[in-house]
């Protein structure tokens, strides 16, 4: 597992987290099963990079054309709850440490 984003260095700089660049993903094909895109806001921009080398039954979007309710400011309910959907656990329960509003 890895994780991606076109600003890898600048997050590995401000915050040592440790990214891939997106190249990877062309040149790993073979390495994975899946790859997830769990970015609201650059959804389309992800798919239409992916579309040009990436085989698309490798690709979940988590946010293809959907209607979809989240409550977190990131769509990290949202994306929790399409994962285990996804793995075919309907009801499931999770944690959101540092939630922004911990009762709704």
């Amino acid at each position: 597992m890895c994780f991606v984003d076109k600003n890898y260095k600048l997050i590995k700089q401000l915050h040592g987290v440790q990214l891939c660049n997106p190249k990877c993903l062309i040149t790993t094909t073979d390495e994975y099963d899946f790859i997830i895109i769990a970015s609201l806001l650059e959804a389309d921009e992800i798919m239409n990079l992916l579309r040009q080398s990436v085989p698309m039954f490798k690709v979940v979007n988590l946010f293809s054309r959907r209607r979809y309710e989240h409550f977190a400011s990131g769509a990290e309910d949202f994306i929790v709850r399409t994962i285990f959907r996804f793995m075919g656990k309907e009801q499931f329960s999770y944690i959101d440490i540092g939630a922004n509003d911990p009762y709704k």
